[in-house]
């Protein structure tokens, strides 16, 4: 199986377009923190 480096894997974007990309890709992972923040099993925090 040979491995491509993402940037090579992806098609031609402009710079806009890659902000764009890079903020989805911060947003999906703010996402899937509180996801797991709510989860039952996280502890809550001390105070």
């Amino acid at each position: 199986m040979r491995i491509l480096p993402w940037f090579l894997a992806a098609p031609a974007l402009d710079v806009h377009q890659w902000v764009l990309l890079a903020c989805g890709h911060t947003a999906r992972h703010t996402l899937q923190i509180d996801e797991v923040k709510r989860s039952p099993g996280f502890p809550a925090a001390e105070r």
